[in-house]
């Protein structure tokens, strides 16, 4: 019998597309609506991690999360030295060139590694990026180790309608995404989610209709809010997308033989490359449209295509070289 959960591929196979969209948006409401819908991509990623965190017993779990510690520390230093690396690069070209010398001027400072630490701010590696995730995803894993080592750390729980309000507050003011975007707004809260399911099996006995009303209203709501309150940061437009996310997972935990064949697969298989390579796709191509003074429309709605498509590729080549490289 397959134990494998082919909704969860399916969800991370769309997800890692709509994290794309999230960073070389479409254009216009219509953009801002695909960024909303795909809201889900990120907080469907941290329940999934924390719904396979436990096993059968506390040891297992304990020498699971060291290792999966482990591993996440390598690759996040690995992405590190690259994306540092390949900024100091690419600042060379193009408008607003910077020596070598006044790239680590600039983001080699102490206020940027306090940033760091407390929020995953990754000016320090050469500019904002996504890959704050992995870095909020290996700071969670810690956290959530050293707590597993009380007898009653299940009273964590009890966090986590207290880190979603702070989140929706913070979400309230203008205070800058990496604030609401780190390892205790998003990771932990959505991280918790996912081991509590799995801990107390709590979808079993919710109505797929209470789950299916949930998800239409979530919906309703993120499209109210995109079209015509126009405020994708406002707290109900926030409360909607994580709902929206909530649902999509306990419907991939109730009917784990759901999927969408090609997703699955990529979900499965090609979408922690696609996570990782984007950014790096992004910088060239916006690269090249401020060096050739490309500001057509109809060439900006294809870019984010263009872009999806061409890391795909490159996933899927490295995908099957993995064994090369020290992440596989």
């Amino acid at each position: 019998m397959n134990n494998k959960n082919q909704f969860l591929d399916t969800l991370k196979g769309i997800g890692c597309f709509f994290v794309v969209f999230m960073h070389i948006c479409f254009p216009g409401v219509a953009g801002s609506y695909i960024v909303n819908i795909g809201g889900f991509a990120v907080p469907v990623f941290y329940m999934i991690s924390g719904y396979y965190l436990l096993k059968d017993s506390g040891e297992k779990t304990s020498q699971a999360l060291k290792k999966k510690i482990f591993r996440m520390a390598k690759l996040c230093a690995i992405i590190s030295v690259l994306y540092c690396a390949w900024n100091m690069v690419i600042s060379r070209f193009g408008d607003g060139k910077q020596s070598v010398a006044v790239f680590v001027q600039k983001h080699f400072t102490i206020t940027n590694f306090v940033k760091f630490l407390m929020l995953q701010n990754t000016d320090i590696f050469g500019g904002r990026s996504p890959y704050w995730f992995l870095y909020a995803l290996l700071f969670a894993y810690i956290i959530i180790w050293v707590l597993l080592k009380n007898e009653k750390w299940r009273y964590v729980y009890l966090l986590i309608p207290v880190l979603f309000i702070g989140k929706f507050y913070v979400h309230s003011i203008e205070l800058g995404w990496d604030y609401f975007n780190n390892v205790w707004l998003s990771a932990l809260p959505y991280i918790l989610i996912g081991m509590f399911i799995r801990d107390k099996d709590a979808v079993k006995n919710v109505s797929s209709h209470i789950i299916y009303t949930m998800t239409l209203m979530s919906v309703g709501a993120i499209t109210l809010c995109t079209f015509f309150i126009q405020d994708n940061y406002s707290w109900i437009c926030q409360i909607a997308i994580s709902v929206w996310a909530i649902c999509l997972f306990s419907l991939a935990i109730r009917k784990p033989d759901t999927n969408i064949g090609v997703f699955s697969v990529i979900g499965s298989k090609y979408s922690l490359f696609v996570y990782i390579l984007h950014p790096f796709v992004i910088s060239i191509v916006n690269k090249l449209m401020e060096m050739a003074h490309i500001n057509n429309t109809l060439f900006i709605w294809i870019v984010p295509v263009i872009v999806a498509v061409i890391t795909l590729i490159q996933s899927f080549c490295i995908y099957k070289m993995r064994k090369l490289f020290v992440f596989s």
